[in-house]
């Protein structure tokens, strides 16, 4: 598994959008290709703002992460700029 905290925004395209503005987030990436995004806010039902599920493609290039999923005829797409 590996941890990353980092200050970044996240922009999900696929079979819907949704945009993250910059904030400090935790990136999880586990050995299995899971792929999680989560926020330093807890509560009682604490679940990650963004995650795909593997089999995923991780990039990266300089600053910016971009982690893909095939599903079916979509591609779901993760990108995430490292401030």
């Amino acid at each position: 598994m590996r941890l990353i905290v980092a200050r970044c925004s996240v922009t999900y395209t696929g079979r819907g959008s949704t945009h993250l503005p910059e904030a400090i987030r935790l990136l999880m990436i586990k050995a299995d290709g899971t792929f999680m995004i989560w926020s330093d806010g807890g509560g009682s039902k604490v679940k990650p703002l963004n995650w795909m599920t593997p089999p995923t493609v991780i990039e990266e290039d300089g600053d910016l992460l971009v982690v893909r999923k095939r599903a079916g005829k979509f591609e779901d797409r993760l990108e995430i700029e490292l401030e």
